[in-house]
């Protein structure tokens, strides 16, 4: 799809086996759309209404309906605001009915408002997200009137950027790229102008962004994605996120992939080898054994088995191995050729070849290995895939570009787990996953500041001194983070000195103005001055 802009079929409706939601989700937001964006069992008039998204000018959003676990309660108990048995007593008073104890929530004074604002939005940002996962039914819009949605719905001011990313890492496991979008590996992208546009605005840690800001103007899938440490988890759903955000494409003819329909790709049709390959010297090669043959051909003990799968790996392992390393040939070596030590190896490497010997960690481990060596000869087994790979090979990308990107890609994911469970006051594991991305990218300011309040908040007094100092040097780096103002702020007022700690929720509010935390600590700290002071702990109380 080509990402200057979407046609008005694809803005309007069309089946889920065909489009990723994400795509038409983002689309629909870059174009300030206005209007009800259906998600269906099947077509209308027919088809059940699952769950209706309302968007406001692409970047407001309302939600009805959804499955239990996406109901404000249940949000609630995420965030740790409420306890099991107090989420089934509620249920209880409100007669089995998520509506009405959703209703006697907002209503209610049971929450601060702040609280329950907080808890709505990340409702209306799970239930989107969760949209993300269908693969199966149809999607309408139907454009609506600023009235219809302002007049009758509480919108909630969300990144469709943000929303795109997150969405994806979190419903698009490898397994589901690798079923609906099978071969995307081999495919050779084009860099869009989207790309530096709203690239900024994904949420990326600076050296991820600067990753997806230096990638080529044309490259493959695969080798980006691929590096001595890379995580395919985490790289794939990062660069599928650009693709449906279209800030990176493929050509027309291109986007064949299976999507919802999750066909499994036939086998590629017998291609005659190419001219250059039946050359005489080739020839008097294919006479000779290859290294990788002479292995094949003995008769291994269990023990060599073993070895061999060790030497596999770690070479599978290394970043500048190529599919032609793993079935030990090269660029001059006969397809016909080629062939055979494919079956040799199948005949040894296949999970099934040595069920006796391939059991527990050894067969998942074979089972890795033997996914890398079909790959490797479905790849320059097929004339077509062949070109595009070696061309691929002289990506302008280099492995320590590669390197740094995935490094930034797992430490960016332990983030985004760690702010989940520092809402809801898991300090302890939240400062381990911390610790970690601070490990991976140390020269990250953000990554430093939010390790250093979780370590405070587990130690507690005692770290205050180390903690303020962390953050104030990561703040010098980053004088814009909004949290690291906010967490030297708590920090001071819980010391006491209530002076550095308004200047600091000022300071926050000056970044960010409608920051909640912040308006309510100096709107507490204001209310207690008028009062005199407090004497459970200065004009701040005991809050920390």
């Amino acid at each position: 799809m080509s990402p200057d802009s979407a046609s008005p079929e694809l803005l309007s409706e069309g089946s889920l086996e065909n489009q990723p939601l994400a795509r038409v989700f983002f689309e629909l937001c870059l174009a300030k759309k206005t209007g009800a964006l259906d998600l269906l069992t099947e077509a209308p008039p027919q088809g059940k209404i699952l769950k209706r998204v309302f968007i406001h000018c692409g970047s407001s959003f309302s939600v009805q309906g959804g499955a239990v676990d996406e109901t404000l309660g249940r949000v609630l108990v995420h965030l740790g605001r409420l306890s099991e048995a107090e989420h089934e007593q509620l249920l209880k008073e409100a007669g089995k009915d998520y509506g009405r104890l959703e209703q006697s929530l907002v209503q209610g004074n049971r929450l601060p408002p702040h609280e329950i604002h907080e808890a709505l939005a990340l409702q209306t940002e799970i239930k989107i997200k969760r949209c993300f996962a269908w693969s199966k039914g149809r999607y309408l819009f139907s454009e609506l009137e600023d009235g219809a949605i302002l007049g009758k719905h509480v919108v909630h001011n969300l990144s469709p950027e943000k929303l795109l990313l997150e969405g994806v890492r979190e419903f698009y496991p490898l397994a589901r790229i690798e079923k609906e979008f099978a071969g995307i590996e081999k495919k050779v992208f084009r860099r869009s102008p989207r790309l530096a546009e709203f690239a900024p605005k994904l949420g990326l840690p600076p050296p991820l962004l600067r990753f997806a800001l230096k990638l080529p103007d044309e490259f493959s899938f695969g080798p980006i994605a691929r590096s001595a440490d890379a995580k395919r988890e985490q790289s794939h759903p990062f660069l599928l996120a650009l693709y449906l955000g279209g800030m990176i494409t493929l050509p027309a003819e291109e986007e064949d992939f299976p999507l919802g329909r999750g066909r499994a790709p036939g086998p590629a049709k017998p291609k005659a080898a190419p001219v250059e390959e039946k050359k005489p010297e080739p020839a008097k090669r294919e006479k000779g054994k290859l290294p990788i043959e002479k292995v094949l051909d003995r008769d291994l003990s269990d023990r060599e088995v073993l070895a061999e799968l060790d030497q596999l790996s770690n070479l599978i392992a290394k970043k500048d191995t190529t599919y032609f390393d793993i079935l030990g040939v090269n660029e001059h070596t006969p397809q016909d050729h080629i062939k055979r030590i494919y079956f040799k190896m199948a005949k040894l490497f296949h999970p099934d070849a040595r069920p006796a010997l391939y059991q527990g960690e050894v067969k998942i481990r074979v089972e890795e290995i033997f996914t890398h060596i079909s790959t490797a000869y479905n790849t320059i087994n097929d004339r077509g895939l062949r070109e595009n790979y070696l061309r691929s090979l002289k990506s302008q990308v280099t492995a320590e570009q590669m390197n740094e990107a995935n490094r930034a890609i797992e430490a960016e994911t332990e983030f985004q787990k760690a702010e989940v469970l520092l809402r809801k006051g898991n300090w302890a594991q939240a400062e381990a996953l911390l610790r970690r991305s601070t490990e991976l990218m140390p020269e990250e300011p953000e990554y430093r500041l939010y390790h250093a309040w979780a370590e405070y908040k587990v130690k507690g007094r005692p770290q205050s001194a180390e903690a303020k100092r962390v953050i104030e040097e990561a703040l010098k780096k980053r004088p814009k983070a909004v949290e690291g103002h906010f967490f030297l702020g708590q920090i001071y007022k819980a010391e006491g000195l209530n002076e550095e700690a308004e200047k600091c929720f000022h300071k926050v509010l000056e970044l960010d103005p409608r920051h909640i935390e912040a308006q309510r600590e100096l709107r507490l700290s204001t209310m207690r001055k008028e009062k005199g002071p407090d004497k459970k702990g200065g004009l701040f109380g005991r809050r920390s």
